[in-house]
């Protein structure tokens, strides 16, 4: 540290600040500046002097070119084995917390690792009066991508602010960063101060350092004289330098190597722009062009090849080791010494830049403006992508090290030297970031494809097995992850079909083995694959490659088992689960009368039971916002916990006389409603803790569950009384009289996401779907259980039921139909209790009487069957092309995918386009019928080709919510899609990048735009109710907040001749408007009785035709407004869109039906 610290007399005022804070009350200290400012020498310094005195309790400086040194898991590990040497008590305390909880240091929770590796060890200790610093330098350069968002940059930042309470007075810990927004604003309650590059301390100490950098050039060329460069020249360095040390270091460099006198007068000829980033950047280039080979093609070639392929690594290599892993026919050593003012050798002969301004400058094409100099990052990890699966694929065999088939890794006799010979430093490499190259990349291309095929055809088992040696499995599920996105995006071939197959086999595969594979790199082939499930595409493809291993000749599995995991950790039955709002964490509660939280990835505990309630955990909930956790136990009271500390907040809340049965928040967090064998319900304030008025009565017998409306406008519970009662979710005033259906004793209650529906269990083995307005008994659901249902659920999109049972099953219904899908579940050996769906509906989570929770693929391992001649889940959107020959329609439900249907034969021309994580929520195509784009409640948009069915460009991600309608120009040239976010985003149809900044005008939801067919306008509707008129080219509004309905407008369309458009609304009227001054033409037109929902002009702009919840079309004279006939029906349900064909002679409409 001490040869990294301020000269002396430098920074003497920030660092006297610091000292003083030291002393001070408060315990978190934040600095930031520029990049290249001095943070990291002030870092250094800090720690050199709290070493000095004793205090230095451990730091760590983060470095964007080793990805370990940017894990925020390293940092708190690294800084508690460092506390440990310090203090001899902080030792012990982490031993016996280590002793208690061996996974602490694996576990992925930050918050729970920081708080028990650091915060409580030092809270503990008794013969520490002083002060303990930690020092943690340059926290932007913590990683925010490839990691869960509770292991991301965010998640540590949130770890400090939450637990800064819980630090004890003598821990202080002191950071720097550059000024990034995220973290200044999440650590801006506490000490920041930020160095001020145009000060005169500034001046002057970069005045001292560039007199100290100039005369060790001096003492090198002794013939520059003993003045050399003059006081006027440094004057003249420290103004170019505008408060950048990294600069004056950066003049040094390049001047010590050779010519210093002519490269001095190179680096001032220039005018001094006063801007820090323009005089950085003059720098590099200038020093890049002072090159003897500088006019040499072959130069830029093997710059590009060499300092382009440094830039992009994730983790430094030596010369020697690149050299072999990109297969260079010259050596990088040689480029690399030419440019010794921006890189540079460590020990082992690894290489570095000097500064990471300088890769970031390279990389920027508004900084670098040389072509032959800039790198071209995607081109660069295509290039390391392909030289990773290149060097795997030959260097890759069976048994690597040549092991004994017998033995642990651990008991493998110098296993590290085994390493050194056999995996040489650039396999690893290949081994642990191929598959991030590859997630680099905007998209993977064919030869890239090619080798991944070819990987996961022939290398995938021996590459576990280095993973294995190596102890860095935790690369396999990263890796894993990001091939299947990348493969889903990259065609809807069959071929890509079967690959994609291949890696969620390879996944499940993982994960089925994890431990097994961890402990032992050869049992990847004597246990794992033997077995396998033989009917699995892996099983098939590598079993017949490898000699010797074991055959299983009876009981192995067909197929893969749709659990994906056991947890336990209970020590008494399991009665209660709840998924967090963002599906990372789940918590359970058991009659072991403790909560525990999970990892939702990978089942693992995080940190330790939640103690607090006396007597059995019988229910639990999650606030929508997941910033707490509501626990009712039979103790009759509740407990409310902060859900990222695990700590319990206030006293327990006490309102019943009798045991807590159920809980459940309000989705704005605000309140509590429980209900209990007392025959009551109570609803409470839930961040006071508070009861509102007195317990609710309704039922004669005791409560069994209850819920929240999605809207919070009503809640519903159920009874032994075998009746529902609905609740007004503000006074708790009972609506209407109890709802009767059910033969038997109900036991839960639950709504669907959108608020319409109510589903029910009882003891009468059955469920019954209600209406959620009108009361009315739906239907019942029979035939699934042979026991009580106990549990229930609906999918996220509300098209699915789950249901569990005493019968130890769990069954899937369709909402619509009422119908079985596929057969029970079975994975329990007992009563199921609790079970939800993951918010993003791929998982199920269940607990049961039999101590265990089960998670569950939703999707996958279920006999849910595939769509009937199409889609199979409801239609939620469509559109012709524009020639009429094809139709592309959108679905929801577990499908979320898009299908290409011939116009004439209506058949299905290509099934279930996936790319979407969630429903398709609107398609359209190109005016030359070569591209659709569709967009999703994900967020995101695809750009497709029409004719291949491949994805182009995508996921595009621009809004923050999810996307409600989309529209390409008619020269097709871009599209626009709406949001609920309220905004709308322009975009390149080739590039796939956004044009401009988002066109904001409404205060609610986008739900409809188009174009005029010249493409000069584009007219928006939204849920506030009213229409924008936009100038597509400059995105400003011409007329906004346009008002002739007195509802939601729905639905607009231009005239094909641009004069006029149309729109149809809540109000069942449709309005006729001028396109240029967006007046309303004539009185509304009336023919429908319920909601508008579609409208469109015909081709020649004469007729206009609507659709309604009404159920009928209707068709309008345009000249008139008169209406054409009858409305037209046939539909059984709201009409939904509607669309004339381009030559005129069809009309489709789609249905709910």
């Amino acid at each position: 540290m001490p040869e990294h610290a301020c000269l002396p007399g430098t920074h003497a005022g920030v660092l006297k600040t610091i000292n003083e804070w030291t002393m001070a009350p408060d315990s978190i200290y934040l600095l930031t500046a520029p990049a290249g400012a001095g943070k990291s020498t002030i870092a250094h310094t800090v720690a050199s002097q709290a070493k000095e005195n004793g205090i230095l309790g451990g730091c760590f400086f983060l470095h964007r070119d080793f990805n370990e040194r940017r894990d925020p898991h390293m940092v708190i590990n690294s800084l508690a084995f460092q506390l440990a040497h310090f203090n001899l008590e902080i030792a012990k305390n982490i031993r016996n917390i280590l002793t208690s909880d061996p996974d602490l240091v694996s576990s992925r929770s930050l918050h729970n690792k920081f708080l028990n590796l650091i915060v409580k060890p030092v809270k503990h200790v008794a013969n520490v009066k002083g002060t303990i610093l930690l020092v943690i330098d340059d926290l932007d350069a913590l990683d925010n991508q490839n990691a869960t968002q509770s292991s991301t940059r965010q998640g540590f930042l949130e770890c400090i602010a939450n637990l800064e309470p819980e630090l004890p007075s003598t821990l202080k810990i002191f950071m720097t960063s550059r000024p990034e927004a995220d973290i200044t604003q999440e650590l801006e309650s506490f000490w920041q101060c930020s160095l001020v590059l145009d000060s005169k301390e500034t001046h002057d100490d970069l005045k001292t350092y560039a007199k100290s950098c100039m005369a060790k050039i001096n003492r090198k060329y002794k013939y520059l004289g003993q003045n050399w460069p003059g006081s006027e020249t440094i004057f003249e360095l420290v103004n170019k330098a505008c408060g950048l040390f990294i600069w004056i270091h950066t003049v040094y460099l390049f001047l010590k190597q050779r010519d210093s006198s002519a490269r001095l007068k190179t680096v001032l000829s220039s005018q001094t722009l006063g801007d820090a980033k323009s005089e950085i950047d003059k720098l590099y280039i200038k020093a890049l062009l002072d090159h003897p080979d500088i006019s040499d093609a072959v130069f830029f070639e093997r710059f590009q090849q060499v300092v382009g392929g440094i830039v992009v690594l994730f983790d430094p290599l030596s010369s020697a080791s690149f050299d072999l892993l990109l297969n260079l026919p010259f050596r990088s050593e040689d480029i690399v010494s030419s440019q010794q003012s921006f890189l540079h050798s460590t020990d082992g002969d690894i290489v570095q830049f000097i500064h990471p301004s300088f890769p970031e400058f390279l990389s920027n094409k508004a900084r670098c403006q040389n072509d032959q100099l800039r790198i071209d990052q995607n081109y660069q990890h295509s290039v390391l992508a392909k030289a990773c699966l290149a060097r795997m694929h030959e260097i890759l065999r069976k048994n690597i090290c040549d092991l004994d088939p017998s033995n642990l890794n651990i008991e493998v006799d110098n296993l590290s030297k085994r390493i050194m010979r056999y995996i040489s430093k650039e396999l690893q490499y290949a081994c642990q970031y191929w598959a991030y190259h590859i997630d680099s990349m905007f998209e993977m291309h064919a030869d890239t494809y090619e080798l991944v095929k070819i990987f996961f055809h022939d290398d995938f088992l021996p590459w576990l097995d280095v993973l294995s040696l190596l102890q860095k499995m935790k690369f396999v599920s990263i890796s894993l992850n990001f091939m299947q996105e990348k493969i889903q995006c990259y065609s809807n071939t069959e071929e890509s079909a079967q690959l994609l197959i291949l890696v969620k086999d390879a996944k499940k595969f993982v994960h089925q083995f994890y431990h097994l594979i961890g402990q032992s790199a050869m049992q990847i082939y004597n246990s794992a694959l033997p077995f396998t499930p033989q009917q699995t595409l892996l099983s098939k493809l590598h079993s017949p490659k490898w000699d010797n291993y074991v055959k299983v000749l009876n009981g192995t599995s067909l197929h893969w088992s749709p659990l994906i995991a056991a947890c336990e950790g209970h020590s008494c039955s399991v009665v209660c689960v709840a998924f967090s709002p963002d599906g990372s964490t789940i918590v359970s509660g058991s009659f072991d009368k403790t909560l525990c939280l999970w990892d939702a990835q990978s089942g693992a505990v995080i940190g330790e039971p939640l103690k607090g309630h006396t007597d059995k955990v019988i229910c639990i909930a999650f606030s929508p916002d997941g910033s707490r956790i509501v626990s009712g136990s039979d103790d009759s009271t509740l407990h409310l916990w902060n859900a990222k500390s695990s700590a319990a907040i206030g006293e327990p809340l006490k309102g019943h006389s009798d045991e807590i049965v159920c809980i459940a928040f309000s989705p704005d967090s605000s309140k509590i409603v429980s209900g209990s064998q007392d025959n009551t319900l109570c609803l409470w304030d839930a961040k006071s803790g508070v009861a509102i008025g007195q317990p609710l009565k309704g039922h004669s017998d005791q409560v069994t569950c209850v819920e929240f409306s999605p809207d919070g406008s009503k809640f519903a519970s159920s009874s032994f009384d075998k009746m529902l009662c609905l609740w007004d979710g503000n006074t708790g005033v009972i609506i209407g009289h109890p709802l009767k259906g059910h033969g038997g004793e109900i036991l839960i209650v639950t709504f669907s996401s959108d608020g319409s529906k109510i589903v029910s269990g009882a003891n009468d083995n059955t469920l019954c779907l209600w209406d959620a307005q009108s009361g009315a008994l739906i239907g019942k659901l029979l035939g699934g259980h042979n026991n009580c249902v106990t549990c229930a659920a609906f999918s996220p999109d509300g098209l699915t039921i789950v249901s569990g049972s005493s019968d130890s099953t769990l069954c899937l219904w369709d909402t619509k139909s009422g119908s079985l899908i596929g057969r029970p579940l079975e994975g329990h050996r007992s009563h199921v209790s609790c079970l939800e769906f993951s918010p993003d509906g791929s998982k199920i989570v269940s607990g049961s009487w039999d101590t265990t929770i089960c998670l569950w693929n939703a999707r996958s391992g279920t006999a849910i069957g595939k769509p009937l001649k199409g889609n199979g889940d409801s239609v939620r959107c469509v559109a012709f092309s524009s020639d009429s020959s094809k139709i592309a329609s959108g679905s929801g439900g577990i499908a979320h995918g898009l299908f290409l249907w011939d116009a004439k034969s209506w058949e299905v021309v290509r099934e279930t386009l996936k790319s979407h994580t969630a429903l398709v929520s609107c398609i359209a195509f190109s005016s030359d019928g070569s591209k659709i784009v569709s967009g999703s409640n994900d967020k995101t948009l695809f750009l497709w080709d029409a004719k291949s069915s491949a994805v182009i460009r995508g996921p595009m991600r621009g809004h923050s919510d999810q996307i409600t309608c989309v529209a390409f120009s008619p020269d097709g040239s871009n599209f626009v899609s709406g949001s609920h976010d309220a905004t709308l985003c322009q975009w390149d149809a080739q590039s796939g990048a956004t044009i401009g900044e988002p066109f904001k005008h409404h205060n609610d939801g986008l739900y409809s735009i188009v174009f005029s067919p010249d493409g000069s306008k584009m007219v928006s509707t939204s849920w506030d109710s009213t229409l924008c008129l936009w100038d597509t080219k400059s995105g400003v509004v011409i007329r906004g907040s346009l008002k002739a309905h007195s509802s939601l407008v729905r639905c607009v369309a231009f005239s094909p001749n641009s004069l006029n458009f149309v729109s149809g609304s809540d109000d069942s009227t449709v309005c006729l408007w001028d396109a240029n001054s967006g007046i309303v033409i004539g009185e509304p037109l009336k023919g429908h009785s319920k909601y508008i929902n579609c409208v469109t002009f015909s081709p020649d702009s004469s007729m206009i035709v609507s659709g309604s919840d009404d159920k009928t079309l209707c068709l309008w004279d345009v000249k008139s407004g008169a209406a054409i006939g009858e409305p037209l029906k046939g539909h059984e349900n709201r009409i939904d869109q509607v669309t004339f064909s381009p030559d005129g002679l069809l009309l489709m409409s789609h249905s709910s039906d």
